[in-house]
């Protein structure tokens, strides 16, 4: 048995039908624990006359059984079901909803387009610090596009085009020829005209969702060899995706097959699904791409679990709590906040001097709440446990460099080691990024010696630098001697970094 409570969702897409298995503990910490996937093309079903023959849902019955014994397996509590475009659009629905519950026991809840938008906009608001945009969820039988300003909905529409119908109505050629990728672009414009909006917020980011945007991640990733293997909040050019299209239209669908980060049972709609995204991104006058890998069943599950305000009001802080809810309950939280709050202090002290930018606060602010994250795997070492675990965590909120920057400076032990860390990730790291890293984490080494005793005896410090020394008074304290004796211990390293000694004085 478990002590924690368990969520299953599912979304029928007009793709792929998905199970996600979260778990959230008695601290309201969660996490996922399993998922599944089964393409379904729903989408391909769908005849003449918008129906989909019933007799034809008996692998989708199959799956669907297949994903309650998943969740049976897991003790799930409750699971949520969500059908979308496919079967939204269907003129038989409530019969195929019908026949879906009679066969699995499942309640299905059929969302309408506005809902859908709605539930891909909550899970990538709550994962990504992006107050202004447009969003894009392109899926296999339909499109929503939402303007958002201030991380709220202004307007969404639900196009009914999406990478499978469209592959089957204008995509038959191998490989997309010039006049069939005009006919799509034709379709998704003339659609695009009956919304003037769409053409009235230029120069904003247009967020993507769904398998066709995370393919296209993949297969850039892959091919820039890019060292960080993580497609949320991975950033991309129109020109790139351009590029993208152009090559994938060169190859008939036996060689697209075999493109690093293309799976197979994408390969013969991609094209369509690029298309699309393209054309809408160019009328719509964005800047760049933001892929996001939190979506609908994301948005579903935070409305679940927090039904009143599903909305998190802190990106970043919300996903803080969250990890260490989940990985440091066992651990004194006295301590990193006292490592945080003095921390804070020291940078305090210091940025007047040095003149340090605002968002370096924030990494050390990261950082001294996660370095000990590490200790969940093994204490020796846990440095580099650190690291791993910030670099594969479900931190939100924070871009790709900001993540590694992060990682490295809350598990920083020497200069020297971390130099090696970085250079791994020097495409995604900027020319001051070294200093930055020498500086914070030493600086956390520093706030972390504060309280080596961890028993929070310094309340109050007052910070000077004076010559070549940063003289850091303990105003109010319950004795410093351990303290005193450990900042020297870090004094070496801080040294390196910010040409000042420190000292620790009553």
């Amino acid at each position: 048995m478990h002590n924690t409570q368990r969520i299953g969702i599912i979304d029928i897409g007009s793709n792929s039908i998905r199970l996600v298995v979260y778990g959230r503990s008695e601290n309201g910490a969660f996490q996922v624990i399993d998922e599944s996937k089964y393409t379904a093309r729903l989408s391909e079903l769908v005849d003449s006359d918008h129906r989909i023959d019933i007799l034809q849902l008996q692998p989708m019955v199959d799956k669907l059984n297949h994903f309650k014994r998943i969740c049976d397996i897991h003790y799930v509590d409750t699971i949520r079901i969500a059908a979308t475009a496919a079967i939204r659009n269907a003129s038989n629905r409530d019969e195929i909803i019908s026949y879906l519950n009679s066969m699995t026991g499942l309640q299905i809840d059929v969302l309408s387009g506005e809902q859908e938008a709605y539930y891909g906009f909550i899970g990538m608001a709550n994962s990504l610090n992006v107050t202004d945009g447009f969003l894009i969820d392109i899926g296999g039988g339909s499109s929503e596009i939402s303007l958002f300003r201030h991380r709220k909905i202004v307007k969404s529409i639900s196009f009914p085009f999406g990478c499978v119908n469209t592959s089957k109505t204008y995509g038959q050629s191998d490989p997309l020829s010039d006049s069939d990728m005009r006919r799509i672009q034709d379709m998704v414009r003339q659609a695009m005209l009956e919304e003037p909006w769409l053409a009235e917020a230029p120069g904003l980011p247009m967020i993507g969702l769904g398998g066709a945007v995370r393919t296209i991640a993949k297969i850039e990733q892959l091919r820039t060899k890019y060292p960080l293997n993580r497609i949320h909040h991975y950033q991309m050019e129109d020109e790139s995706v351009s590029q993208m299209l152009q090559k994938l239209r060169a190859l008939p669908l036996s060689k697209r097959k075999n493109v690093p980060g293309l799976s197979k049972d994408r390969a013969d709609i991609i094209c369509p699904g690029i298309v699309i995204l393209q054309t809408l991104f160019q009328h719509c006058g964005c800047s760049h791409y933001i892929m996001s890998a939190s979506g609908i069943r994301d948005g579903l599950f935070y409305e679940m679990i927090q039904p009143d305000a599903p909305l998190v009001p802190d990106v970043l802080e919300y996903s803080l709590h969250n990890l260490i809810a989940l990985h440091l309950s066992s651990l004194p939280q006295e301590h990193t906040r006292q490592v945080d709050r003095l921390g804070g202090l020291l940078f305090a002290g210091l940025r007047e001097y040095k003149g340090l930018p605002e968002e370096d606060a924030r990494y050390l602010h990261i950082a001294s709440l996660l370095y000990r994250i590490g200790t969940n795997i093994d204490y020796y070492g846990y440095n580099q446990h650190t690291f791993y675990m910030i670099m594969h965590a479900r931190l939100y909120g924070i871009t790709h460099r900001e993540l590694v920057l992060s990682a490295i400076i809350a598990s920083y032990t020497t200069k020297s080691r971390a130099r090696q860390m970085a250079v791994e990730y020097k495409e995604i790291l900027d020319e001051h990024d070294y200093s930055r890293i020498y500086k914070l984490g030493s600086l956390l080494q520093l706030a972390i010696a504060l309280d080596k005793s961890e028993t929070q005896s310094i309340e109050e410090i007052d910070v000077q630098v004076k010559k070549n020394s940063l003289r850091i008074q303990a105003l109010q304290h319950r004795g410093i001697t351990f303290e005193e004796m450990e900042v020297q211990g870090a004094a070496k390293e801080f040294h390196k970094a910010w040409d000042l000694t420190p000292v620790l004085t009553s």
